[in-house]
């Protein structure tokens, strides 16, 4: 399995509970692999897409929340380099293609008739932070990549994620979107398409950690380390190396706790000096106990002793 595929394969399988992120979601795969087609005198939105399980995850999102079931249809590739291999359809007739491009910020409506396609990212549909996270993890599974060098030769370089959307607008909201969680990507044209990316393995690591990829961070983290470690083997270098492995599983794990506690109760609910750590370590998932505690302006025992009260909250929902 490639690590793209380990990535693809990890939001595929996440659970998304909020209806606003499952709209973020849903809208991002559908600017992605949705049509607006015509059948007898009739307007339907067709999702198409070679891999089924996205078929499947679409088709539930719009069960919970249409509560109206749709078929998945399958059939061949006909001609060009894929030809012979299966792909899926999810078709919603009318009334629910209205209410899916119009909720979902696609497309704006004139009472029961289309009216225009909205360009970009719609405001609104990302204001909220899960549901920006949300938009972005349908993002990678529909127009996303990510290449991480397997070897341990070298210790820079090799490392990418991209973006590719056909919209200029899109790509400059996609960057801003990334922008917001404090990831530093760059947009470029490559033939009509245009690409948001980043090459640099901190950002790429960062962004893992942003969308609570737990195990592909995980992952990334230990490829870098092996790496630097090939061209480095002292001993303090070794220590250093599995110290951060630690920092990173442990801060890791906090994020997602906090991050369930922000979708499932928020984070006011955790009183002040708990929601200020909080939101500390979601805005610096890399940092470790000392850097984080600076940060604040607390000391590293008090911050640790905050940290479990959390741990035991998120544990306790």
């Amino acid at each position: 399995m490639t690590f793209k595929e380990s990535v693809t394969l990890e939001i595929k399988s996440f659970h998304i509970q909020n209806d606003c992120c499952k709209r973020a979601f849903l809208s991002a795969v559908v600017k992605s692999y949705g049509t607006v087609e015509i059948e007898k005198n009739s307007r339907y939105l067709k999702i198409t897409t070679g891999d089924l399980q996205v078929a499947e995850k679409v088709a539930f999102l719009v069960k919970q929340l249409y509560l109206s079931e749709v078929e998945i249809e399958k059939s061949k590739v006909k001609g060009g380099v894929k030809s012979g291999e299966d792909v899926y359809f999810v078709k919603l007739p009318q009334g629910l293609t209205l209410d899916v491009l119009t909720e979902c910020g696609l497309m704006q409506a004139d009472g029961d008739s289309f009216s225009s396609f909205v360009r970009g990212i719609s405001p609104e549909l990302v204001k909220n932070t899960c549901c920006a996270k949300a938009y972005l993890k349908g993002l990678f599974l529909t127009a996303g990549s990510i290449y991480v060098p397997q070897t341990t030769e070298g210790s820079h370089g090799g490392y990418h994620v991209e973006f590719q959307v056909a919209d200029e607008k899109e790509a400059e909201d996609i960057k801003a979107l990334l922008e917001r969680f404090g990831l530093n990507f760059k947009v470029a044209q490559r033939g009509v398409n245009n690409i948001v990316y980043a090459k640099d393995k901190d950002v790429l690591l960062s962004f893992l950690a942003t969308l609570s990829l737990t195990d592909a961070a995980l992952e990334l983290k230990k490829i870098i380390a092996d790496r630097e470690l090939n061209n480095s083997i002292n001993r303090g270098v070794i220590c250093e190396a599995a110290n951060l492995d630690k920092t990173f599983e442990a801060a890791a794990k906090q994020i997602l706790t906090i991050q369930k506690i922000e979708e499932e109760s928020g984070l006011d609910s955790l009183g002040a000096p708990l929601k200020e750590v909080a939101l500390s370590r979601l805005n610096n998932p890399t940092a470790s106990m000392s850097e984080l505690a600076e940060l604040i302006g607390i000391s590293k025992s008090c911050l640790a002793h905050r940290l479990r009260k959390i741990m035991k909250i998120g544990e306790d929902d």
